[in-house]
């Protein structure tokens, strides 16, 4: 018989190994209680190993709490190398290349050099002596060059071959350069040397064609191209097959006989002679450019287009046919790169003007092309007297409700100019005092009793400060004027029937001087102290949504943005729109003399709190992604540490 009492003893004795851990003390002590029975030898056995199955487990345990420590370090350490490898490569790619200085692009240029010394020399920005001996070439010659073309090509001026200028010069464009050179200085682009035709009745036909091209479909395309120009002037264009015409067409490769042979496809389309004998007018299209023959659609994106529009090519080189040279007028038909047109293209307005004068309007026209723009009318807004309002003495204008005769950025702080006074602003427009300053207590060399003045800047070049002052130009150093100074606005350049200049300032979109007078305005050459040839241009061909007859103008140092002023009011200018900002024109105490605590607070600088939150907007952005990739960095390691400790 089984003795139950000893049988009950060794399984307590087996589960108290089994949960107490007792290892061998309790194998043995449950040994003995089997002594009286013949088969305790097999329950001994099971006893043994329940205990050592549990030792074996608890030793896996602890082995994959190892193996989870060590991935988790590994873990960490990727994620650590991770982002410093971020930082790293982010620290590269912000480091442009096209940031260099001329002197450091020797090695870079290897590639480019060539193309860029062939651009600038073929189109005129060096001397062709230049090509042959370009080891001679010094890094300044280097840099005025790049930054003329940069300057024409409304790039940033920044004598750099950055990415934007070196794909520039390998863009599509006219084959005629940009630059030409007589007696050592620019020649006006509306004509070269006087060339012009002595009639206004001209005749053209086309001597060789490309066999590629379909002949009706090409003569449709010249017929349009030709029709641009008539429409526009008083030329009218006659269709014959005589090989005398005055503008004979023709379709080359390569090589064929003139200065400015083709190089195949995809960089120069064709080029233009000026009008005269000879070859004079004659205009040549490269054969090998894949021109394209696709009827027009107006739903079509004509810049997807692969191949080249042959009407659009055509007008431009017609141009030069009629004696006009390129433009800088990005947006206008002589500007030199390609740009295509639609069969509803009119010619813009600066190309109208330079033909206009050269061969007037169309006969059922009155020739105006600077005629002025209707000047809108501006009223004061009438504001009533509360105590916020601080009051000014009758000695001096106020400024919450004023018009200026002129503003400035002189030293990074804004000049404010009215009457025979002016105010002096820090750039975030707080005012150590209210009351201004008269003008020639500060420029001494002023005439005491001035009783305004017109336009003030300070020139980039020489940080010198250049008043305009009825038909007088006059140039500070400091406080002190310049000896030979005052000087005619002729002196630069500027007609003699000009009776001032309302606007001087620089341009930030290109670092360019430009000066305003009623509806015109001209660019002002710092390096040859005049005005550029071929101005005045009409304010509504660039600057639109700014009215004529503005008052004064600047850019403000604080946001780099460009201000014009008239009467009461401001407009911002977009400058890559190339219009004036939304929300204006805005009132001008309110915001520019907010110390003052000029009241109309509903014109309180909507677009400085616009570029703000912007600003804001796009920190917080940031913060917020940083702040939610450690978030979910935390939560995975939490959860990852729940399930190492769970198992």
């Amino acid at each position: 018989m089984i003795n139950t009492v000893l049988i009950i003893r060794v399984m307590t004795k087996c589960k108290q190994c089994m949960e107490h851990k007792i290892n061998s003390q309790c194998i043995h002590t449950t040994s003995d209680a089997f002594n009286a029975i013949d088969w305790h030898n097999i329950w001994y056995n099971v006893c043994q190993n329940s205990c050592k199955y549990s030792d074996s487990q608890r030793h896996r345990q602890r082995h994959r709490q190892s193996q989870h420590n060590i991935k988790l370090t590994h873990f960490i350490k990727s994620i650590v190398q991770t982002v410093i490898l971020m930082v790293i490569i982010s620290f590269i790619n912000c480091k442009p290349l096209s940031d260099a200085p001329i002197s450091q692009l020797s090695m870079q240029l290897m590639d480019n050099t060539s193309h860029a010394m062939d651009f600038l020399v073929k189109f005129g920005y060096l001397p062709k002596s230049t090509k042959n001996s370009a080891n001679l070439i010094s890094d300044e010659q280097l840099k005025d060059a790049i930054r003329a073309m940069q300057s024409f090509a409304n790039l940033r001026p920044t004598g750099l071959l950055d990415n934007k200028t070196i794909e520039l010069m390998k863009r599509k464009r006219c084959g005629v350069p940009d630059v030409f050179i007589s007696n050592g200085r620019r020649v006006r682009r509306y004509s070269l040397q006087g060339s012009k035709w002595d009639k206004t009745n001209l005749s053209w036909s086309v001597r060789d064609w490309s066999p590629g091209l379909d002949p009706q479909f090409v003569m449709e395309q010249f017929r349009k191209a030709f029709k641009v120009w008539s429409d526009a002037s008083r030329l009218t264009f006659t269709e014959t097959r005589r090989a005398d015409a005055d503008i004979v067409i023709s379709f080359y490769k390569g090589s064929h006989g003139d200065v400015y042979p083709f190089d195949g496809p995809g960089f120069v389309l064709g080029h233009a002679f000026f009008p005269g004998d000879d070859i004079g007018g004659d205009a040549h299209f490269d054969a090998d450019e894949q021109w394209d023959q696709r009827q027009f659609n107006p739903n079509d994106n004509p810049n997807n287009r692969d191949g080249v529009s042959l009407f659009s090519v055509a007008a431009h080189e017609f141009g030069h046919s009629l004696g006009l040279a390129h433009s800088s007028v990005s947006g206008s038909l002589m500007f030199p790169y390609y740009q295509t047109l639609d069969n509803n293209f009119h010619l813009p307005h600066d190309d109208t003007s330079a033909i206009q004068e050269l061969y007037g309007p169309p006969t059922d026209q009155n020739w105006s092309p600077h005629s002025s723009l209707p000047t809108p009318k501006y009223t004061s807004t009438d504001r009533p007297n509360t105590p916020t309002i601080p009051k000014f003495s009758t000695e001096y204008p106020n400024a919450c409700d004023m018009s200026i005769d002129a503003i400035a950025t002189i030293r990074s702080d804004i000049f404010v100019f009215k009457d025979k006074f002016f105010w002096w602003l820090k750039p975030n427009r707080s005012m150590t005092s209210a009351k201004p300053i008269e003008i020639y207590r500060y420029w001494t060399d002023l005439p005491k009793d001035l009783k305004r003045v017109d336009a003030v800047y300070e020139r980039l070049t020489d940080s010198k400060i250049v008043f305009f002052i009825g038909k007088q130009i006059w140039v500070f150093s400091q406080t002190r004027v310049d000896h030979g100074y005052p000087q005619p606005l002729t002196s630069i350049g500027l007609p003699s029937d000009l009776e001032r200049v309302d606007v001087a300032m620089i341009w930030g979109h290109n670092g360019k001087t430009y000066l305003f007078s009623g509806s015109k305005y001209w660019r002002f050459d710092e390096q040859e102290n005049r005005v550029e040839l071929d101005y005045p241009r009409l304010i509504s061909t660039a600057w639109k949504g700014i009215p004529g007859n503005i008052d004064s103008a600047f850019q403000w140092s604080k946001d780099s943005q460009t201000y014009f002023f008239k009467g009461h009011q401001f407009w911002k200018f977009d400058n890559r729109k190339m219009h004036t900002s939304d929300s204006y024109p805005q009132n001008i105490g309110p915001f520019w003399f907010q110390s003052l605590l000029c009241r109309n607070m509903k014109t309180t600088s909507p677009q400085v709190i616009g570029n703000l939150s912007s600003h804001l907007s796009a920190n917080l952005n940031i913060t917020l992604f940083l702040l939610n990739c450690i978030l979910f960095y935390n939560f995975y390691i939490f959860y990852y540490s729940i399930n190492i400790f769970s198992k």
